[in-house]
């Protein structure tokens, strides 16, 4: 049995979705695969920066998210079979490319592991098993998109709705060749919550009102106004940071803005920022393209969604 998994890029919606907001998100085009095929020995064979193949007992103690998937889906599901975990299309050498490898890889296995399960509950229980493996309750977002693997329309109060990938709204996503620790930045945004009070709730109701209005747009296909509704949210977002002081617009992420208006783009880190990913995005696909090749041709990874 084989399955997949994508990774995610936030669009708009980053930090709001934790407090009820909404969020856009988009599939990457790099998957987390698992395969499971009978065998006398239970064998767990990771592939990421490097392989290392590990006997049950030892992946147990040794690999969180393994762990985690055995307690809430069953030890049974990996006993007397060769399970495979491949994430190396998320690193570049030894880098981790921060687009949601574990939420990809908890997907896939879930997948491969009880593929009778709908739609549904694969996203109930890769959210219950991804938390556990993160000691901490995520929006489930990334574990979202990851089963529908296609573009989505998130908010904890619903179910996800799936959303055509939208005509007219070009998007680069951008590694600033910097990692980012997503538990870190939530940590500290935890703290600040709780020290500032009524300052954290305004700008979060700032940003969960842009976010809605972004949400409309994407629904009714408006993409120049939904373009200026992400320029505004990326404003909003920063003046939050900057509030907050978490910083999580890094100077990589600054300094690649600057690049993006100079092409006569928009540009808004995607996630949870500091480092990992950003995305330009313009209605002028053309515009998209020119700069994708001139940051290749810099050596600057980057893809076209």
């Amino acid at each position: 049995m084989k399955s997949s998994a994508p990774g995610k890029l936030f669009i708009f919606g980053e930090y709001t979705v934790l407090e009820g907001g909404t969020a856009l998100i988009y599939p990457a085009p790099l998957e987390a695969k698992t395969e499971s095929m009978a065998s006398e020995d239970s064998l767990v064979v990771t592939h990421s920066e490097q392989k290392v193949t590990l006997n049950l007992s030892e992946a147990l103690k040794q690999l969180p998210l393994v762990s985690a998937i055995a307690e809430l889906v069953g030890v049974n599901c990996f006993k007397n079979k060769m399970t495979i975990l491949d994430t190396r299309p998320f690193f570049r050498g030894k880098q981790k490319l921060g687009l949601g490898s574990s939420s990809a890889l908890t997907v896939s296995t879930i997948k491969c592991l009880r593929p009778e399960l709908s739609m549904k509950d694969t996203i109930e229980l890769g959210t219950r098993c991804h938390n556990l493996f993160q000691k901490k309750k995520g929006s489930g977002g990334d574990v979202a998109l990851a089963a529908h693997g296609q573009p989505i329309l998130f908010n904890q109060a619903g179910d996800p709705r799936p959303v055509a990938q939208l005509q007219g709204l070009h998007i680069l996503a951008i590694w600033t060749g910097k990692p980012a620790s997503t538990s870190n930045f939530l940590v500290k945004l935890e703290e600040w919550k709780t020290e500032s009070g009524e300052i954290f709730y305004s700008k979060m109701e700032e940003l969960a009102k842009i976010s809605l209005s972004c949400a409309h747009n994407v629904e009714e296909q408006n993409i120049s106004n939904l373009i200026e509704n992400i320029i505004k949210f990326d404003s909003a977002l920063e003046a939050f940071s900057n509030t907050s002081q978490l910083n999580f617009y890094s100077d990589n992420h600054l300094r690649m803005k600057t690049e993006s208006k100079k092409a006569g783009l928009a540009y808004k880190p995607s996630g949870a920022g500091g480092g990992d990913f950003g995305i330009s995005f313009s209605d002028d696909a053309q515009r998209i393209k020119e700069f994708s090749e001139h940051l290749s041709s810099l050596k600057i990874f980057n893809f076209i969604l």
